[in-house]
């Protein structure tokens, strides 16, 4: 970009990430706030079947469950409602 070396984050892994982010006991509630905001503006611009594969795989070695917690925190903001971290 410009002339530099971008280093990129596909969609999914990144929404990934946020989620584990979100969900970390130890992390501070505000920091949490602003990882659902991020995954949020992921989400309404372009995440597609691929991207929410690659998300579920990343998420299926995070703990047992994860993948159902993130596909219903994907549903919930794609259905306009509160996500539960």
């Amino acid at each position: 970009m410009l002339g530099l070396r971008v280093n990129v984050v596909r969609r999914g892994a990144f929404i990934a990430l946020k989620f584990h982010a979100a969900v970390s006991p130890t992390r501070q509630l505000v920091d949490k706030m602003q990882d659902v905001v991020d995954i949020v503006r992921v989400l309404e611009r372009e995440f597609g079947p691929e991207d929410e594969r690659l998300a579920a795989g990343i998420a299926d070695k995070m703990y047992p469950g994860a993948v159902a917690e993130l596909k219903e925190l994907i549903d919930d903001v794609r259905h306009g409602r509160r996500p539960k971290i």
